[in-house]
């Protein structure tokens, strides 16, 4: 199977791509990459990994995050071998329970959409490193030897493990000239592994998230002012809504029920006159 990769990597590899062709490429893998990984939370605390893949079946590779749980957060991602693999856990999900507890379970993508992660659009190229590699949807089978030679050119090679058989899911790659890197970055995108095509892409720089997420607070916080700027008259100055106009009140002005008064103001507020009752003397 992984001679049906040869000729694309081929025709890839024929043209270096332009700067903006290339940052696209790479927001597209980022993209690629969170529609085949679901986020799982809502785990008790006593599962293990292990445990986890095997229930859902198809995941090529799992993990838990290196930051500390707080409360009942537990939670993993899982990888799978395409999207489509993907989705079709997410509709099963519905019928896992661990230790009587149901998980919740969604796309990364779709928690993009929602806010919380960062939209792989929103990245530039210079947020990336151009001579580091960062190869992801590694199989939890898989072993460093495989992977180094698949980059042979490569000056280092870093192969997270726990262990035979135990693959965190992702290896970096550090080149010394960023041609070699672009090309590896061309020719083994869509490589096969075990039967699981890879994905190769730019590592992200360290603060670049952290760049991203204030550009998105400051446009958003921009949009806010000029919609707030936008607004006009004298009633929403004064924090206050509208009165109606003669045209809205329509049926309710009727002779008797609603006089004009005088104001201060630029707006003229319709008052309803209070009837006086008559007493009765005894």
């Amino acid at each position: 199977m992984r001679g049906q990769f040869q000729p694309l990597v081929h025709e890839m590899a024929s043209s270096a791509p332009a700067s903006n062709d290339l940052v696209q490429l790479v927001r597209n893998r980022l993209t690629e990459l969170n529609d085949r990984t679901l986020l799982v939370s809502h785990l008790p605390w006593s599962l293990q990994l292990k445990v986890l893949i095997r229930a859902f079946k198809t995941p090529i590779n799992g993990r838990f995050p290196k930051k500390k749980f707080k409360g009942n957060r537990k939670y993993a991602f899982l990888e799978f071998p395409s999207s489509y693999h993907a989705r079709k856990a997410l509709q099963e999900s519905s019928q896992l329970k661990f230790l009587g507890r149901a998980p919740k379970c969604e796309l990364v993508s779709e928690k993009v959409l929602n806010g919380p992660f960062i939209d792989p659009q929103a990245f530039q190229l210079s947020d990336f490193h151009l001579n580091r590699l960062n190869v992801s949807c590694v199989p939890r089978d898989a072993t460093e030897d495989e992977v180094e030679r698949l980059f042979p050119g490569a000056n280092s090679i870093e192969f997270p493990n726990s262990g035979p058989g135990k693959a965190q899911g992702f290896a970096r790659v550090d080149y010394i000239a960023e041609k070699d890197a672009l090309e590896a970055f061309n020719t083994r995108h869509g490589t096969l592994l075990h039967g699981v095509p890879l994905i190769v892409n730019y590592c992200i720089r360290r603060k670049a998230g952290k760049r991203v997420k204030n550009q998105v607070m400051n446009t958003n916080a921009e949009q806010g002012e000029n919609t707030a700027t936008s607004l006009s008259g004298s009633e929403i100055e004064k924090g206050k809504r509208p009165y109606p106009t003669d045209e809205e009140n329509g049926d309710n002005k009727k002779e008797g029920k609603i006089r004009r008064i005088p104001t201060d103001g630029d707006v003229d507020r319709p008052v309803r006159n209070r009837r006086s009752k008559s007493v009765k003397a005894n």
